[in-house]
């Protein structure tokens, strides 16, 4: 039994040295295991986009469009280095006003676009940039509307004896009232009051001192632009819904302000109105709609009658250009030329007999503006490319040339006669000059 028992302890105690050594064996392995290097995982950057290229703007992809040799631009001018956002003539034609991103405004002189170089008057815009730009009735002053303050202000233009500017000074700055961006600065030709419209359908009627007149809420859902008739009797509003609105600004023939009353709605269109235009003697209208078309209204009609504006053109322009691309229409003043840009192309219709003269891409980008000179001979087009590019209106001389063909038929009046036999020996001067 003795021999039993230390049998029994020595099996249990070779058992245990064995199982001992295993664990020391298994410990090492795992050691040896802990001790190999881990390669540890790559952090990511805070900017995932950080490690790809930037994807560049549409307009940078863009091939630059050069117009240098187009047949119907009268002139370049070059001086802006950001986007050009705003254009106007003033009321003469003798000046074109221009703003851009760059944080400056020009003042540039209409009888320089025939000369190689273009001088400007440069007014410098502290600490922000205007976005839209109009000369005051007299020439002599420009209302402006500034990016960042989303708030008006008010430049007066010192001139010299021959008409140039010789310096500018803030005149101006109106309190603040528009809580998102302000879709358009205008001021009556009568200089009794100044409007400005905010995306949020907020219209504001100013004294051009900066003392509010007027507020409206034009129900639109967001409105895309204002502007008041030449006439300085009507304001106009388009924006999300499918109509534009007009408005009388009664004032008292001692010239005090009254009241603003509903005057008219233009009605046609089935989408919302991207932009619209007045000729010089306000009688007529064009708008152009995110449905594709635009339509030439006849507005000089009895409002409180009830009498409806007359729709005179209805035009499909979509089938010219894509009509996702809000679009800009400016109704020559003397309403014979619609222009229309879509993207950075440029189209000029006959008003009244829609035929189409495209200019084609003529900026390399959005177009961003359109302004007419009074004698409507020429188009100006600004872009984010920052360009200016002044145009010959070659539909408009095209026009007026069988205009007064048909009067030259229709007179019995040989001094009428003559007169107009010399006006179409102008008009077919100016057009071969173009065209040649």
């Amino acid at each position: 039994m003795d021999s039993g028992i230390v049998g029994l302890v020595v099996g249990t105690f070779v058992l245990a040295v064995a199982i001992y050594v295993l664990a020391s064996l298994f410990r090492g392995d795992e050691e040896e295991k802990k001790e190999e290097p881990v390669a540890k995982p790559k952090k990511a950057p805070a900017n995932p986009a950080a490690t790809q290229s930037k994807k560049k703007p549409v307009a940078s992809k863009s091939k630059k469009v050069v117009v240098s040799d187009h047949k119907c631009l009268a002139a370049e001018l070059k001086g802006h280095t950001a986007a050009v956002l705003g254009l106007d003539f003033d009321p003469s034609g003798d000046y074109l006003t221009s703003c851009s991103e760059d944080r400056t405004i020009r003042v540039w002189y209409s009888n320089d676009f025939s000369q190689r170089e273009h001088k400007y008057h440069r007014i410098n815009v502290e600490l922000d940039h205007a976005v839209k730009v109009n000369f005051s009735p007299d020439s002599r002053a420009l209302v402006t509307v500034l990016d960042d303050a989303q708030a008006v202000r008010v430049f007066k233009l010192n001139r010299k004896k021959d008409g140039t500017v010789q310096g500018s000074s803030v005149a101006l700055d109106m309190n603040k009232t528009h809580k998102v961006p302000i879709v358009n600065v205008a001021i009556a030709s009568t200089g009794k009051f100044v409007l400005t419209m905010s995306s949020d359908n907020h219209l504001v009627v100013w004294t051009p001192k900066g003392d509010i007149l007027e507020t409206l809420d034009t129900r639109q859902v967001t409105s895309n632009w204002a502007d008041i008739s030449p006439c300085g009797r009507f304001i106009a509003c388009a924006g999300f819904t499918s109509d534009v609105k007009l408005w009388e600004v009664k004032y008292t023939k001692s010239g005090e302000f009254v009241s603003v009353n509903r005057a008219m709605e233009l009605k046609g269109h089935t989408s919302a109105v991207y932009h619209f235009s007045f000729s010089a003697d306000s009688r007529r209208m064009v708008t152009i709609s995110k449905d594709g078309t635009w339509k030439l209204w006849d507005i000089d009609v009895n409002f409180e009658l009830r009498q409806d504006p007359v729709l005179l053109t209805d035009y499909n322009h979509c089938q010219h250009h894509p009509c996702s691309t809000p679009m800009l229409a400016a109704l020559s003043p003397d309403a014979t030329t619609v222009a229309v840009a879509a993207g950075g192309e440029l189209y000029l219709y006959r008003a009244q007999d829609p035929t189409v003269h495209a200019l084609g891409v003529v900026h390399t980008g959005e177009i961003t503006s359109l302004s007419w000179d009074p004698s409507s001979r020429y188009l100006c087009s600004a872009g984010v490319d920052k360009h200016i590019n002044v145009w010959h209106n070659v539909t408009g001389l095209e026009v007026n040339v069988e205009l007064v063909r048909e009067k030259i038929r229709a007179t019995k009046s040989e001094t009428v006669k003559k007169r107009l036999e010399e006006q179409l020996s102008d008009l077919r001067s100016q057009l071969d000059a173009v065209c040649n």
